[in-house]
């Protein structure tokens, strides 16, 4: 990733009458920073929801991108920079432990920024006959249940945030059509559940559950 503002970028934000964001200086990334790429992607959704909105979907996402983008690119400064300032005072083992736990925390908000792209081309997609391709996990840990799939019983546990989910007896690589992803049993989505750490729709009934994938993977 690029913190970087290029023309393209800026002109997207222009047409979604956003100002280019400040400049976020290297290693001085924090909550706050990353707070106001989350309330960005709520103003995206309310444009998006304007009778008369200022730019497409596709340029107010690009727009949306590029804040997270900037966000989660100066963030990942902050493991050196917290390093740096309380090494000498707690020492190099405990400060190389902070590190990683920031790294950790920001992992999610990257997946979620990478998922972006997969989640715009299966929005188009949902009205036609094409696959629907699978996100990358963006939530650590798995819910309760065991999964099924030799795909998924292969893996090592716990998966690591941004992981793909890796090609399955029930979803292939290439992805399932909106009729595949319809045609899903409880047992194909509690394996998803179980990867993606996500619960989809209520227990009962399955229609509830399948939709909720396809608003997962493409919302």
């Amino acid at each position: 990733m690029n913190a970087a503002n290029p023309p393209a970028r800026s002109a997207l934000l222009r047409a979604a009458g956003v100002a280019a964001p400040a400049a976020i200086p290297a290693g001085t990334a924090n909550v706050v920073h990353l707070e106001l790429a989350e309330a960005y992607a709520r103003d995206v959704k309310r444009r998006r929801s304007d009778p008369a909105p200022t730019a497409t979907p596709a340029d107010s996402a690009a727009a949306f991108l590029y804040r997270v983008e900037t966000a989660v690119d100066q963030s990942f400064g902050l493991q050196a920079a917290i390093a740096a300032a309380v090494g000498p005072a707690i020492g190099p083992a405990v400060a190389a432990a902070v590190g990683p736990a920031v790294a950790a925390a920001i992992a999610p908000l990257s997946a979620r920024m990478d998922n972006l792209p997969i989640r715009i081309r299966n929005s188009n997609l949902l009205t036609a006959q094409h696959a629907i391709r699978p996100t990358i996990k963006e939530n650590a840990h798995h819910a309760a249940t065991q999964p099924v799939d030799p795909g998924l019983a292969a893996l090592p546990v716990p998966v690591p945030v941004g992981t793909a989910l890796p090609p399955l007896a029930f979803f292939p690589a290439a992805g399932l059509t909106r009729q595949g992803i319809h045609e899903l049993t409880h047992a194909n989505i509690n394996d998803l559940e179980w990867f993606y750490n996500v619960r989809f729709g209520p227990p009962a009934p399955i229609a509830a559950r399948r939709d909720a994938i396809l608003v997962y993977f493409a919302v």
